[in-house]
């Protein structure tokens, strides 16, 4: 992860051994007379899908070749699965020659956090914590809007000891959940699904309400949700940087309209 900090890109700070968990195989580093130049993940969460990530070069090897043999290395580990990644702008033509398209574009916020007074929902929606609902109706909820299961992934990204994790239910049925994991600069919130909106302000309520005032906080929003709007212009959230969700071997089957 220090490379990934190195770039900026600000990782929970426990992340890795959520993705370890899900894929203990899907890590590839490209050494150079025996010292690590460059590294990337391709984690596999089932026969179907997987998703690549972590691709750092370090800066004095780039635009020697030595990038692409891990890449390459990294596409055959995943095979004939669906393959997901998120392109920074610079770099989305190159992976278009690579076979990936573009299916939406998600933009990170950031936002100093304010703190407020978690009100009563008028949807007599209840929150509660990772561990006081079903594993299994989890998981399922879970699967409506991520393209594979995650069992092990789940069980570890909503248990960081560095993080939090609240589900909305609604006469003891999920509703929605989020994530919020620390970073070497602030809480970065992902997943955040819900059913509608209006829940989905409600469980950024309820991490608003435990964090200290002014604590940096970052959120991702695809361009396919219109539902946060007023939430980005109410709180003067910042954009940061764009990024396109891209796919290699087709596209999966997404729950798009709750995914907020």
């Amino acid at each position: 992860l220090g490379w990934s900090f190195n770039e900026g890109w600000n990782p929970g700070l426990n992340d890795a051994e959520s993705f370890f968990a899900a894929d203990p195989q899907g890590y590839f580093i490209g050494f150079l007379n025996g010292e690590p130049i460059g590294c990337m993940s391709a984690v596999a969460y089932d026969d179907n899908y997987g998703f690549l990530g972590f691709y750092i070069v370090r800066e004095e090897y780039r635009g020697k070749g030595y990038g692409i043999k891990i890449w390459n290395e990294a596409i055959s580990y995943l095979g004939d699965r669906i393959i997901g990644l998120d392109g920074v702008v610079s770099q989305q033509s190159n992976y278009m020659k690579s076979g990936f398209h573009s299916d939406y574009t998600t933009c990170r916020y950031t936002w100093k956090n304010r703190k407020i007074e978690l009100k009563e929902d008028s949807q007599s929606v209840t929150l509660v914590s990772f561990n006081d609902v079903s594993l299994d109706e989890f998981i399922e909820y879970d699967g409506n809007m991520f393209p594979a299961p995650r069992k092990n992934f789940l069980i570890k990204w909503c248990s960081n000891p560095e993080g939090m994790c609240r589900v909305a239910t609604k006469n003891n049925v999920i509703v929605g959940y989020i994530v919020a994991r620390k970073t070497n600069n602030g809480y970065k919130i992902g997943p955040l699904f819900s059913d509608n909106r209006d829940i989905a302000i409600l469980l950024i309520q309820a991490i608003s309400s435990i964090l200290p005032e002014q604590t940096t906080l970052f959120l991702d929003i695809p361009d396919y949700n219109n539902e946060l709007k007023d939430f980005i212009q109410e709180y003067e959230l910042q954009p940061v940087f764009e990024t396109a969700r891209m796919y290699k071997n087709g596209t999966p089957k997404i729950n798009y309209p709750q995914n907020v």
